[in-house]
């Protein structure tokens, strides 16, 4: 049977480990699992995946033959591990691409991509001169924090700017970039897919349901 790693064992990750149990050996690793698991199939271990030595030495004495980032965070490490053991998945620039949303912005410019007005940036008086050029409102992003919304802010003026750039700065785990873009009221779906030899199998739609305040962090309607 083969062996696959996930990277993510937190109380959103066991059930979809679980069922990939079924079919394969796997083995979630996390810094801290939400719930100690052993059984022949399935098992949960305690691994900071940030470590990229102790993982890569981890995947070695496992044999591992696949791979499985449950998070933005984990995308860096997972390609990692798969340059280095030759695995399938995500690597090199390809993983930078998805985890940076400078460059994803921009790859997708050059490509021709419909897309918000947007600027990236490095300091506040940049991000001033470029929030008002695009108008207001805008949405202030870091280029990669991680997931899940954080550090992004929708302003209306150049205070709120000032107000919001720190806290967006603070949130930039893997990036020193800035990005402003153009706010586009609408709905705000996201979809998961999974790409076999050039085919293309949807698997969810999630709709995002924002709150009422300045962060545009949300919650997921899954469909």
């Amino acid at each position: 049977m083969k062996a696959i790693l996930t990277l993510g064992a937190g109380r959103l990750n066991l059930p979809a480990a679980r069922a990939m149990s079924s079919i394969a050996r796997v083995i979630a690793v996390d810094r801290k699992p939400h719930e100690s698991i052993d059984e022949p199939n399935f098992k949960t271990v305690a691994l900071d995946f940030a470590d990229h030595s102790a993982l890569l030495d981890f995947a070695k004495r496992e044999s591992i033959d696949g791979v499985y980032p449950f998070s933005d965070h984990a995308i860096r490490p997972a390609a990692l591990l798969a340059s280095a053991l030759g695995l399938a998945g995500l690597q090199g620039e390809v993983a930078e691409n998805f985890l940076d949303k400078a460059r994803m912005r921009n790859i997708w410019g050059d490509g021709g991509l419909s897309q918000p007005e947007y600027a990236v940036v490095q300091e506040l008086s940049p991000a001033l001169l470029s929030a008002n050029k695009i108008g207001y409102p805008v949405i202030v992003k870091p280029a990669s924090s991680g997931g899940g919304g954080r550090g992004v802010f929708r302003v209306d003026s150049d205070s709120e700017l000032e107000k919001y750039y720190p806290q967006t700065v603070q949130h930039n785990r893997y990036s020193d970039q800035i990005l402003i873009e153009k706010f586009i009221a609408g709905i705000e779906s996201s979809l998961e897919l999974v790409f076999i030899e050039g085919h293309a199998t949807l698997l969810a739609i999630s709709t995002k349901s924002k709150p009422e305040s300045q962060s545009q962090g949300a919650s997921c309607r899954v469909s």
